[in-house]
């Protein structure tokens, strides 16, 4: 998967592949479609609110499942969702 990448804070992203485990029990994956940045992401990016680094920001997501862990009765892959 591709993704913007803060290496350290106050520096650009790059982007990446960066690899996404399956998921667990009880857990899906989302291939992100869009995503929004919060000022806590702007605050890490600037390097003003300190996060361990490498970091992926982001946590307004949706997008479409792509795979479900076992138990996962309520969502299948193709499904669209949001985080």
């Amino acid at each position: 998967m591709r993704a913007a990448v803060l290496e350290a804070g106050g520096s650009p992203m790059k982007i990446d592949v960066i690899q996404i485990e399956d998921p667990g029990p009880g857990q899906i994956r989302v291939a992100v479609k869009y995503c929004g940045c919060c000022h806590s992401d702007l605050s890490i990016a600037e390097g003003s609110f300190p996060a361990p680094t490498p970091i992926v920001l982001g946590h307004e997501a949706s997008g479409i499942v792509d795979e479900v862990g076992a138990g996962v009765e309520n969502l299948a892959p193709g499904d669209t969702t949001w985080c």
